[in-house]
């Protein structure tokens, strides 16, 4: 049976005292802004900002972001919403809040929030919060990950099996030895790389693009698409993780898992070991537990004969001293059990601020990506030859870049207008800036130069604002 002695022990728990707390406890916050397909987001921000949240199931994460993110991070992908007309968002922080979760370990009045000592200058998390992972850790994880692959372990095995057998040629009397080698290590090499492609580099750009990243920002009057990463590790035992990979929906609403014959049985084991249920089979056991839903059913429509005062605040059946027959204390027992182990009751919270003018805020670069940068012809003086480049990183768009390290004014050609869009400006983001430049010096720019990019822009107001600059190695040519 997958249920595990820890589940266990939480429910055992967790059911006692919600038995004890049926009557007085609150009803769950909820938010007031559009709720996605599968989680619930409250806003933080503004009441022009609204989220729209689903979490993405194993096996489309796994197509999407790679095996190994899959593994490792539940993805919820975010459409977050301004219909500020004037001000942009500045995505801050995305969490999970779990703290109306049964598992999440923190029960109704035992919370610890507040009694570490902090100064005025410090704040602390909330014991109940999981943040989303930066996408730098998320793509960096994938990246190596890559490596140990069992494609890539294949290929790279091919290509040292084809150069170890190259060096022996000498080594055979046979006339056709070298020829076999070379037909190894020109055609069928190539021809499995082919035949079992590495995918990788896809997923990885995936994640740069629309990975949850810190001050990440959303124009006036527009949307975009966040993909936020959190730990599985972080609230999932490795068995309970099993089934999420398997039947996500078990988690949403597990009552489906009565009607799933491959489930029902470890379901209802799990409720038969925590004294839910008490019957001799799982007939019987399903047949109490789907009881006592109808029953609640059944009661909340008593309680609640008006369906428009229902909408507004309606009346929980098993919150009054005395239930509506036919429910029974029993079937308040399993409903809240059923209620409080859905993944519903975790909240997507997105933080953040609104901004006039981004401009104003200085751009920050991460990396720059240039083209053939190993290619020897590169960094030879052709005026009739752009080379393309991109700089990633933060608050890049309305910026123009700028050079220094070898020769700038002589040596290499940016075009573009101040402060305006580069050559490339019709694909510039918050995230990525592609520029070109010309090498112009008579010589060839020297493997190990060092070129300084900066992003300069400038505010509505005039004044100007500029990057930290990043410094880029010419590599060695391979080509």
């Amino acid at each position: 049976m997958r249920a595990q002695i820890i589940s266990l022990v939480l429910i055992h728990a967790a059911l006692s005292l919600s038995l004890s707390a049926q009557a007085t406890a609150a009803p769950p916050v909820t938010s007031p802004l559009t709720q996605g397909a599968a989680l619930p987001v409250i806003s933080e921000v503004s009441s022009s900002v609204s989220v729209d949240a689903v979490l993405l199931p194993y096996s489309v994460a796994k197509r999407a972001f790679g095996k190994e993110t899959a593994q490792k991070y539940a993805a919820v992908s975010m459409t977050i919403s301004n219909r500020d007309p004037k001000q942009s968002l500045i995505i801050q922080s995305a969490l999970l809040d779990y703290s109306h979760w049964l598992f999440s370990g923190t029960f109704s009045k035992l919370g610890t929030s507040g009694t570490v000592n902090i100064a005025s200058w410090q704040q602390q998390n909330m014991e109940y919060e999981v943040a989303s992972a930066e996408v730098r850790i998320v793509r960096n994880q994938l990246q190596d990950a890559q490596l140990w692959s069992l494609r890539n372990w294949v290929i790279r095995s091919a290509v040292a099996a084809g150069t170890v057998s190259a060096g022996l040629s000498f080594a055979s009397s046979s006339a056709y030895f070298a020829n076999s080698v070379s037909a190894y290590s020109a055609d069928f090499v190539p021809a499995l790389s082919v035949l079992w492609p590495d995918n990788t580099q896809a997923q990885s750009d995936l994640i740069s693009d629309i990975g949850f990243r810190t001050n990440h920002v959303v124009p006036a009057q527009s949307s975009d698409i966040v993909i936020a990463f959190f730990p599985i590790d972080r609230f999932l035992t490795p068995s309970l993780k099993k089934l999420y990979f398997k039947a996500p929906a078990a988690f949403f609403n597990p009552s489906e898992m009565l009607l799933d014959k491959k489930y029902r049985s470890d379901f209802l084991g799990l409720l038969k070991s925590a004294g839910v249920v008490t019957g001799t089979t799982d007939a019987d056991n399903a047949a109490a537990v789907s009881k006592a839903v109808l029953d609640y059913e059944q009661a909340a429509a008593i309680a609640n004969p008006d369906p428009v005062a229902a909408e507004t605040k309606p009346v929980n059946p098993c919150a009054v001293a005395v239930p509506q027959l036919p429910l029974q204390p029993e079937d308040c027992m399993k409903v809240n059990l059923l209620n409080r182990i859905s993944l519903n009751n975790i909240h997507v919270v997105v933080g953040g601020v609104m901004s006039v003018d981004t401009n104003a805020v200085p751009a920050t670069i991460t990396g720059v990506s240039i083209d053939n940068d190993t290619t020897a012809a590169t960094w030879t003086a052709n005026a009739n030859t752009k080379v393309s480049a991109t700089l990633t990183g933060t608050f890049l768009s309305g910026g123009s870049v700028s050079l220094t390290g070898v020769a700038p004014t002589t040596g290499i050609a940016l075009p573009g207008t101040p402060f305006g869009p580069t050559a490339n400006g019709a694909n510039v983001t918050d995230a990525s800036l592609p520029f070109t430049f010309t090498i112009t010096a008579t010589d060839p720019i020297a493997e190990g130069s060092k070129l300084t990019f900066i992003v300069t822009k400038k505010a509505k107001d005039g004044s100007t604002t500029t990057s930290v600059p990043f410094v880029y190695t010419v590599p060695h040519p391979t080509q």
